[in-house]
């Protein structure tokens, strides 16, 4: 049986690549996961042992592993075998290896790797590169690694295509190479990129030298020092788990940070007395809402409620009010970064201005600006970034006067839930 593939030129140059290294550097949706099929099948017609990375182990067994089964189905249907619970796959003397990011070690101590595809490589540690060079040995193995990536701003994969530019074989494309994606979609993706740095970055694959790419807070931002017009407040609340991290408070008036709360240890009871602390000396009558992040707070949303205050109760991952965003707290980030640049505010510390600086954004998956996971900002500055999170939570929704306050709040609540 012969089966006709109608392949993209980029996809097809990378496929005949015979360098040992050889780099699709490419925008979001070029087809990078189809093309590291493509290579998975022909290696493993050849029978050679292969590695394949994804970024997590999810896209690992529902994108990467089902496409490259997805080829064996067509043209080698029934005369494989595969195992889902160590994602494996076997053809005669030839198997398949399945890992993820999220677990590089699982691949020391392998040997006679012939092939090595890694995708979205910009995602991988710096180190792994030096562990799989050392699982390519063994008697008449001749190595090729495959990696193809859409560049990150400021990461490994970037310096490494810079050092090595000359060595391997790199094969660039853009989003708009795909001729199988729609100018709707295309727009879409153009519409939901907040600045032309990222988009030069997500759609064309280019490499990104300006150092401030993917930061909301820039430096210069926390100059702007303008004469606040409201007197009206909002309390952010951030509650930590198991008291790893910090429970936090944020009080917002107008443009001026006016209160700044941050202890490790205490109870739902400290905390909601503080409150009733800032609401006697600023004012009932000028608050306007109490915005709380509901995943350790709802102790917190109770005790509020039974004092008959002004409560929203905000799960960071809801869906956000703009399609625009991946999430609720992706939103309200965004929507503090916009009220600064138009009405400056006053009032940071050090500790809120580093938690700020050091969040950073992207396109993810689905091709929606989101946040860099929490764990990605504390691994860049030594802890959680809790007190950005009270900060952001005073952006939930827009300071208005205290006759419309109830009836908004009842409605966001209800909205978040339903």
């Amino acid at each position: 049986m012969q089966i006709k593939y109608k392949l993209l030129p980029h996809q097809k140059q990378f496929i005949k690549s015979t360098a040992n290294t050889t780099v699709l550097l490419a925008g979001r949706g070029a087809g990078k996961s189809v093309v590291a099929s493509f290579v998975a099948l022909l290696s493993l017609l050849k029978q050679q042992r292969i590695i394949v990375f994804a970024q997590t182990s999810q896209a690992l067994r529902e994108n990467l592993m089902t496409e490259i089964r997805r080829r064996l189905d067509e043209v080698i249907p029934g005369q494989y075998k595969y195992s889902d619970s160590i994602n494996k796959i076997t053809y005669k003397k030839g198997v398949i290896y399945g890992m993820s990011y999220e677990n590089e070690d699982r691949c020391r101590g392998s040997t006679e790797i012939s092939t090595v595809i890694l995708d979205e490589v910009a995602l991988a540690s710096p180190t792994l590169l030096s562990v799989l060079t050392f699982c390519m040995r063994g008697t008449n193995i001749t190595p090729h690694i495959y990696m193809m990536s859409t560049p990150k701003a400021g990461g490994w994969f970037n310096g490494y295509i810079k050092q090595n530019a000359n060595k391997i074989d790199i094969i660039r494309a853009t989003t708009l190479d795909n001729t199988f994606i729609t100018e709707e979609q295309i727009e879409l993706m153009k519409q939901s990129t907040p600045d032309q740095a990222l988009l030069k970055q997500e759609l064309y694959g280019e490499i990104i030298d300006d150092a401030t790419q993917g930061k909301l807070f820039t430096k210069d931002l926390f100059t702007t020092s303008l004469w606040n017009k409201n007197d009206l407040y909002a309390i952010g609340i951030d509650m930590s788990g198991a008291g790893v991290d910090y429970n936090c408070i944020c009080t917002r008036r107008g443009n001026e940070i006016i209160d700044i709360f941050k202890k490790q240890i205490c109870s739902d009871k400290d905390i909601v007395h503080y409150v009733e602390c800032l609401i006697a000396k600023y004012g009932s009558d000028k608050l306007c809402f109490i915005a709380i992040d509901s995943a350790y707070g709802r102790g917190v949303v109770e005790r509020l409620n039974d004092k008959k205050l002004r409560v929203i109760e905000v799960p960071f991952g809801s869906s956000p009010k703009l399609a625009q965003y991946a999430n609720k707290r992706t939103e309200m980030y965004f929507n503090a970064q916009k009220y600064i640049s138009q009405e400056g505010l006053v009032g940071f510390n050090e500790e809120l201005r580093e938690e700020l600086e050091a969040t950073l954004y992207i396109l993810n998956n689905s091709n929606r600006v989101a946040l860099i996971p929490k764990a990605d900002i504390k691994l860049n500055i030594g802890h959680s970034p809790d007190l950005a999170d009270s900060f952001a939570l005073t952006f939930v929704e827009d300071l208005v006067s205290k006759g419309n306050v109830r009836l908004k709040a009842h409605e966001l609540s209800r909205k978040l839930f339903d």
